[in-house]
């Protein structure tokens, strides 16, 4: 869903028809849909998968793949009928002030409507706020309609399908207007023309884009992600014990842990942030502050190395959550290379004395050739990385065994420089 072209005052009809003449010749036409191509044969890959496997992907739990799935349906399979409502609220003001629609164009992902007729300023107004409010409603409608459906996979589709929409609707396309020469908001934000109406409608609009902040903040949009039904019921009992006793702060950590594992990170953080509030002493809590400012990133932040500094200083009770925290510190002091310093964090989360899992251990292992590497010291960096391949060779994880082989080579070249 690229652009609406704008549509054009009375006035300027003729130089309309010529703008849209000229604009299907353009470069900028021939991009649009190209890339609405590409998206489009994409999207009949996946619509094409999802009706293979329609029965496994509608029955049973919110698995990961199925999360996968939806969230690219949400833009692939539901932007073209959006893009089609769009265009066709934007038609219907246009026929009922009276006036004609003289050219279509339809991407699937991008389209414009050009008018022709004698508008007031006002109906100008509302002929191009009309697309946006057919947005609105096409992404409430999908979300209203499946929201009740028995397959957890279509309730999620409907609601990322409303969050795209809202997103798009309210954020994207006013900032592409605002950056291009292309969309309806010059019109609906013409305080010259229709000073009242632009006016009301800012006051509205920031509110929407207030109250969606608000909402995606707090996880509206997310739903969990489950290997079965034992894990809904699981975060059900979670989410009952947290209500029945607001004041218990391990079944509140134990919600949040649960939410972060299973994808809903924003919801995850938002209950997180609440209970930090009450209780800013919590090395748990802010050690999975920690995680959640580093998930979904390649990078370790400094948010997220703050937070670690913080759970460490304010005294973690279990041993592998330790181990944990100067992880984390070690693979931010590696980003900003200060090797001994990482070094050091690494010898900690090893000496922690608790039986890590072989992966956690096959990282740390990881970690510390690549230090050793970057500080010229190759033969212990040869000895660390093939610790690293052992034991992810002896835990099954081949992959993870062959990306520690290509640290094993870069370590050969370097030393044989």
């Amino acid at each position: 869903m690229f652009t609406h072209l704008p549509t054009r005052s009375p006035c300027c009809t003729m130089r309309c028809m010529t703008f849209f003449r000229a604009l299907q010749g353009s470069p900028i036409a021939w991009l649009f849909t190209l890339i609405s191509l590409v998206y489009f044969i994409n999207g009949l890959r996946l619509g094409r998968t999802v009706w293979e496997n329609r029965q496994e992907f509608t029955e049973g739990a919110l698995q990961p793949w199925k999360k996968q799935w939806a969230e690219r349906a949400a833009f692939l399979l539901a932007v073209p009928p959006g893009v089609f409502i769009h265009e066709l609220f934007h038609a219907i003001p246009v026929w009922a002030f009276g006036g004609q629609v003289v050219d279509v164009g339809y991407g699937f992902y991008w389209g414009y409507v050009a008018p022709a007729g004698v508008f007031s300023n006002a109906q100008e107004w509302f002929i191009s706020l009309a697309g946006t409010l057919g947005t609105l409603l096409y992404g409430f409608g999908v979300w209203l309609y499946l929201r009740r459906s028995n397959s957890s996979a279509w309730r999620y589709f409907g609601l990322r399908t409303l969050r795209f929409h809202l997103y798009y609707g309210l954020l994207y396309y006013p900032l592409f207007t605002l950056f291009t020469f292309i969309g309806d908001w010059r019109t609906i934000y013409n305080f010259e023309a229709t000073p009242l109406l632009s006016g009301v409608t800012l006051a509205v609009h920031g509110a929407s884009l207030a109250l969606f902040w608000w909402t995606d903040r707090r996880g509206w949009y997310e739903v969990p992600a489950f290997e079965s039904g034992a894990e809904e019921e699981r975060l059900a009992e979670l989410r009952q014990q947290v209500a029945q006793k607001p004041g218990d702060e391990q079944a509140q950590l134990q919600l949040v842990e649960f939410l972060r594992q299973r994808g809903a990170t924003s919801e995850a953080r938002d209950q997180l942030r609440r209970f930090l509030r009450q209780h800013p002493r919590s090395a748990e809590g802010h050690l999975i502050m920690a995680y959640l400012e580093a998930d979904g990133r390649e990078r370790v932040g400094r948010g997220a190395r703050n937070q670690a500094q913080e759970a460490l200083q304010l005294g973690l009770q279990d041993s592998a959550n330790e181990a944990a925290a100067h992880t984390l510190l070690a693979q931010y002091l590696l980003q900003v290379e200060k090797w001994d310093e990482a070094l050091q964090h690494l010898d900690q989360a090893l000496g922690t004395g608790v039986k890590l899992p072989i992966l956690n251990r096959a990282q740390l292992h990881y970690l510390r050739a690549m230090a050793q590497r970057r500080r010229g010291r190759y033969n212990e960096a040869d000895q660390e990385i093939a610790q690293a391949i052992s034991l992810a060779e002896s835990g099954g994880h081949q992959q993870l065994a062959e990306r520690y082989r290509n640290e094993q080579k870069i370590i050969a070249h370097h030393r044989g420089r």
